[in-house]
């Protein structure tokens, strides 16, 4: 219980500071925080103004930040939610199928926030509880199909970029 507890107090003091630094207005917006464990990052951006709200597989008892869903099948409406976050694109199975119901959930003028770790040819390594690996963070980022707003690197609680993605606006009917 201690390491997970020594963990949270990490991940909030760090993820608090990348979000003072990013291009975003939190307060009054709506975020959907996917695979929030516990819920860390949705206390985050609540205390940041946003109303925030967490999905996780399993997120445990009696947790009050998040509640039950899949990444991959979201169960919010279509242009619903302001901001996306997560850092757990290395659990995705299927990364189309999960990127293509990020896009769904966000409103029009939508972001996406993601923290990725390194590639494996930055330096990153897949771990035992991973699904999905990359090579090169450009090449996820690229392949999301949003528009790159920010970026910028981070080392604590681990090694790994934040980007900040825009969804793009709709095309002109003619």
């Amino acid at each position: 219980m201690k390491s997970i507890e020594g963990h949270d107090r990490r991940f909030h003091a760090a993820l608090s500071q990348r979000l003072e630094g990013a291009p975003l207005e939190l307060r009054g917006r709506s975020v959907l925080c996917l695979a929030a464990r516990v819920g860390t990052e949705v206390r985050v951006f609540i205390e940041r103004g946003a109303f925030a709200v967490g999905i996780d597989l399993n997120p445990g008892r009696d947790n009050r930040w998040v509640v039950v869903g899949d990444f991959h099948a979201l169960q919010f409406a279509d242009a619903s939610v302001d901001i996306v976050y997560t850092n757990s694109l290395d659990h995705v199975y299927e990364l189309e199928r999960m990127l293509a119901e990020v896009h769904r959930v966000l409103k029009p003028d939508g972001a996406f926030v993601a923290e990725l770790g390194l590639g494996t040819e930055e330096g990153g390594e897949p771990g035992f509880y991973e699904a999905l690996a990359w090579q090169r963070a450009d090449e996820l980022i690229a392949a999301a199909g949003f528009e790159l707003r920010y970026r910028t690197p981070f080392a604590l609680p681990w090694k790994g970029l934040q980007v900040v993605l825009q969804k793009p606006l709709p095309s002109p009917a003619g």
